[in-house]
């Protein structure tokens, strides 16, 4: 419909209100992106608008208007250092809609703000794409499509119930398009239109362990990664996720330093590997989790000496992987004297008394096994203790760890055990990631969240290699079984009254499984998955050209079976009164006979009368016919006499 043509073209009260509320649905999400003067101009000016249309203020004059849209253009130039980026962008449209609401007088006005409406709703998924935001945002496009029809209407809008129902119908029928575009609209790879989503990472490791570090992760519930396994899922003590292998210490705090790419390193491996499916959050870095030891390298990634999986670019979006890897090994015994000196090196001072108990291990124990027994079983029988809210260290960080406080952390224990290890000429290494996770029974497979963040070591021997060596699990062998949110219940940090229900438990799982098939199913969908859907329909080797004919052809057919039920929906409805059937015939043979069609609100003795004043030689006939459909219609008890009258009424009209 030509915005020209509306009638009454004015924007009544009503419909600026309902204008207001959509926008506000749709600007909602925004706002914690949107700097604070830009979300304070859009409420201060849809109250002066709606103040406009409800008490009689008036408008902004139009060097107001000039001044504030020069002035909110460079505000978001000085503010982004650009206009056209994505958040400079956002921004730049919510001042135009700001500022669009002090000139909106007419109709037409309102269309422009709703179509505008739309580019925001679309806006909102280049920064978040989770179900409740895809559910909020299809909320929002109801509204505001119930609002465009409101706006539409030719006369005084549409009630809120027939307006609402009215855009859902709308959306239902757009449903079928969306599906065949969503399966069939070729995928590129990257972001969509090659802009970041802006997705926010997880949080959670990093590559640099200190004391402390870790433990501010143990009350985080955010979800690190989920993996569905290939059978039955390993025991929890086999469960270590490995990401970043830590080998330089500066006294402080561990970091990786320099690694190398694995050529040539072998191991032998007991058993078959275990085989899963990895879906892991954005964390902005380039490491990848995976099991001891990985038994292949996913697509695009690097396998490093250290057996650390690498991305060839941070992972700054969902990403799903395929793995195997072997939980029973031995790494061999070829290490390059490099790698040895690396995992030796200490700096020159510092923690005189660890420095002091290493040199006795090493006097006492001239086999490197029996030192590393020999902390261990230091760790278990000395008064120590695993809690998640250890005391803060000094300078001496090991020293009044392992003789003073004795109370820490996985990291704690992992970077003592580690430094006690090089002193005594062991050489150790530190290695982060994700020990454990839970199950998730709704959808058979596991969760790893971000407080089952863990630190372990692995030492070298001469003749097998490297070794896992977990020293948290010598002090607190619940750690290892019951996993960090065990620990922290048996601290007294349980989730809650509510979390001990086993109801709200169970509906927490299956809303994290209903994320869980959001991800892989809508936000999963990539080209990989899209080429595996065609497989499945037969259709093999499918390049863009055919993607493009696959699109159009089903389009065709979506659109075809569209309009071919629509246009048997609006078909007219069979008239079954036998009455109502004959007073149709004889209006169209009225027509014919040229009198005008019977109106809308035109009872049959006023139509009889204008027919017959039109055409008098036609009086009698036609009153002959409205008296017997008048007795059949209203009479209590009608008979087929009256049927018999109006058919013989017709007859004599047609000769």
């Amino acid at each position: 419909m030509s915005f020209a043509r509306l009638a009454d073209p004015n924007l009544t009260s009503d419909r600026l209100s309902w204008l207001l509320v959509s926008l506000v649905l749709v600007l909602a999400p925004h706002v914690v992106r949107l700097p604070l003067w830009v979300t304070a101009l859009f409420v201060a000016l849809a109250i002066w608008r709606l103040g406009a249309a409800r008490v009689g203020w008036k408008m902004p004059p139009a060097w107001l208007r000039a001044a504030l849209a020069l002035g909110g253009f460079a505000a978001i130039g000085l503010q982004f250092r650009e206009w056209g980026g994505q958040e400079a962008g956002i921004a730049m449209l919510v001042v135009m809609v700001s500022l669009k609401l002090t000139e909106t007088t007419r109709k037409r006005d309102g269309v422009v703000l709703v179509l505008i409406g739309y580019i925001l709703v679309i806006g909102n998924f280049l920064y978040s794409q989770t179900l409740p935001t895809g559910a909020y945002m299809l909320f929002a496009v109801w509204v505001i499509t119930a609002t465009l029809l409101h706006l539409n209407h030719p006369t005084g809008g549409v009630p809120l119930a027939p307006r609402l129902r009215q855009s859902g119908v709308l959306l239902a029928q757009a449903l079928p398009v969306a599906l065949v575009l969503f399966l069939l609209f070729p995928r590129v790879p990257g972001p969509l239109w090659g802009v970041p989503t802006g997705q926010d990472a997880t949080g959670g490791l990093t590559d640099r362990m200190e004391p402390g570090s870790i433990a501010e992760l143990s009350q985080s519930d955010v979800v690190a990664f989920r993996v569905e396994f290939d059978g039955a899922i390993p025991p929890r003590g086999q469960l270590y996720w490995r990401g970043p292998v830590l080998r330089q210490f500066d006294g402080r705090a561990w970091t990786q330093g320099l690694d190398l790419l694995a050529e040539g390193f072998t191991y032998e491996s007991r058993g078959a590997p275990v085989a899963y499916e990895v879906s892991l959050e954005p964390h902005r870095y380039r490491w990848l989790f995976a099991l001891d030891l990985p038994a292949m390298v996913p697509d695009e990634a690097r396998l490093t000496r250290a057996f650390q999986l690498y991305d060839a670019e941070p992972v700054r979006e969902r990403k799903r992987y395929a793995m195997e890897s072997h939980l029973d090994y031995t790494t061999g015994a070829e290490t390059s004297p490099y790698e040895m000196r690396y995992a030796l090196q200490l700096p020159r001072g510092g923690n005189p008394q660890a420095r002091a108990l290493a040199a006795r291990l090493r006097d006492e124990y001239a086999d490197p096994r029996d030192r590393v027994n020999a902390i261990l079983l230091y760790f278990r029988t000395e008064p120590f203790f695993y809690t998640l809210s250890p005391p803060l260290l000094g300078q001496h960080s090991v020293d009044e760890f392992l003789f003073g406080t004795r109370r820490g952390f996985c990291e704690h224990y992992a970077g003592a055990f580690a430094f006690v290890m090089r002193a005594a000429g062991v050489p150790t290494r530190v290695v982060l990631g994700y020990q454990g996770g839970e199950l998730n029974p709704v959808g058979d497979y596991l969760i790893v969240r971000q407080s089952d963040a863990h630190a372990w070591t692995e030492v070298h021997f001469d003749d097998v290699g490297w070794v896992r060596v977990d020293p948290t699990a010598a002090v607190s062998p619940d750690r290892i079984e019951f996993g960090a949110s065990g620990m922290a219940e048996l601290e007294g940090r349980a989730r809650g009254a509510l979390g001990e229900l086993a109801w709200v438990n169970r509906l927490r799982l299956q809303w994290d499984d209903l994320n869980n098939r959001w991800n892989q199913f809508v936000l999963g969908y990539n080209r990989d998955r899209q080429r595996e859907l065609l497989e499945e329909f037969g259709f093999r080797d499918v390049g863009y050209r055919t993607l493009v004919v696959l699109l159009v052809v089903s389009l065709a057919l979506v659109m075809g079976a569209l309009g071919l039920w629509l246009f048997w929906q609006a078909r007219p409805a069979r008239v079954r009164d036998p009455a109502v059937r004959l007073y149709l015939k004889l209006q169209r043979l009225l027509e014919r006979r040229g009198v005008l069609p019977r109106r809308p609100d035109e009872g049959p003795r006023d139509y009889a009368a204008r027919a017959s004043a039109a055409n008098p030689a036609l009086a009698t006939a036609v009153g002959a016919f409205i008296d017997a459909f008048v007795q059949y219609r209203y009479h209590p008890a009608p008979s087929a006499a009256e049927l018999a009258a109006m058919k013989q009424a017709l007859a004599s009209l047609k000769n």
